[in-house]
């Protein structure tokens, strides 16, 4: 497939409002055992792939289980979220909409198949995306580059033909260093972080669509 530019996309925290409720999940699991985590620890773990995240839950925390039983757990509990609670960020379906059809679109996400599934049936956005990238083959997730990589191998793409969308410091340090061009578009959970790597920093995806079209005129 050739294009003059394609559009990558994240999905925690940028296309779905997702972190409320893995904050919501995995605080209360860890209360369970007599933990409660700071909201820094939280936001140490965003953007990373949820397997590598659990390994820090459970180091930082002294959880007396392992990462793979907490995963197994926060993947159980978050199903059940979704299927309730999920929504999708302002503008998400606005800026999948507007260049479904005119640019090839990737969705690279920390997420594993078996919750995407579960997200695509409450959010019906699957169809836009011409390429899926899970975090179930990646042997390292963001903050390396191995996930953005990945995609623009399935797209034969350069990396200077890819815009990178991310809501979160790790995600944007992986963007950039498979260097693409990078948007950051901070939530709530993630607007102090540092987007200083970032091409540019925007305040919602409304703007990030206008800030799109702009650039591929």
């Amino acid at each position: 497939m050739y294009s003059p530019y394609f559009l990558i996309f994240d999905l925690d925290g940028l296309l779905i409002d997702s972190e409320r409720l893995y904050q919501k999940v995995s605080f209360d699991l860890c209360a369970t055992y007599g933990k409660v985590p700071t909201d820094a620890l939280f936001q140490r773990v965003i953007g990373r792939k949820l397997a590598e995240s659990m390994v820090i839950y459970v180091e930082m925390l002294e959880l007396p289980v392992t990462p793979e039983t907490l995963y197994k757990m926060i993947v159980s509990r978050m199903k059940k979220e979704i299927k309730d609670h999920l929504d999708l960020m302002p503008g998400a379906r606005e800026i999948l909409s507007r260049f479904y059809g005119t640019l090839p679109m990737a969705l690279a996400t920390g997420s594993s198949m078996e919750l995407l599934e579960v997200i695509f049936e409450r959010t019906q956005i699957a169809h836009f995306f011409d390429v899926i990238q899970t975090s179930d083959t990646i042997k390292k997730g963001k903050p390396n580059p191995e996930i953005f990589q990945r995609v623009m191998k399935k797209f034969s793409a350069s990396p200077s033909q890819c815009l990178i969308l991310e809501d979160a410091q790790n995600g944007v340090v992986a963007a950039k260093k498979a260097g693409a061009y990078v948007i950051a578009v901070p939530n709530e959970y993630t607007r102090g972080f540092d987007f200083s790597s970032a091409n540019c920093v925007l305040p919602d995806l409304y703007h990030a669509s206008n800030h799109i079209a702009e650039r591929i005129r």
